[in-house]
């Protein structure tokens, strides 16, 4: 079996809770996911079917919709019971995050409150 070169691997993987409210504006509390990317997404039991978008930025009092390099919101399509990978690059260099159920244009409350569970890797 061939070697695998090691700096091809992170530096560590670690998981952060995020609570998502039954808010109208379907946005979680801000995580710190200070040195590390994004790379997936446990999602829970109950989860009101609504797709996954992003708020982004370099503090936390100043986050912005995220949106690819082709002018799109970033959404992550998910159900409940689900781990989604993400692919990490899409999350480099963002410090402060906080997660919407549904889109900026149309959030989805949840039915109930529930917590998320956000994979990082740095």
């Amino acid at each position: 079996m061939a070697n695998r070169p090691t700096d091809k691997f992170p530096a560590f993987i670690t998981s952060v809770s995020v609570a998502l409210t039954t808010a109208a504006d379907g946005l979680s509390e801000v995580s710190d996911l200070v040195g590390g990317s994004l790379a997936a997404l446990e999602m829970p039991a109950g989860w009101t079917d609504a797709v996954i978008t992003f708020k982004g930025g370099r503090t936390s009092s100043e986050l912005f919709d995220l949106y690819g390099s082709t002018g799109d919101e970033v959404t992550i399509t998910t159900t409940a019971s689900r781990m989604v990978a993400i692919d990490p690059v899409l999350f480099a260099g963002i410090r402060y995050w906080q997660l919407r159920s549904g889109t900026g244009a149309a959030a989805v409350a949840q039915a109930a409150a529930r917590t998320l569970k956000l994979h990082v890797i740095g």
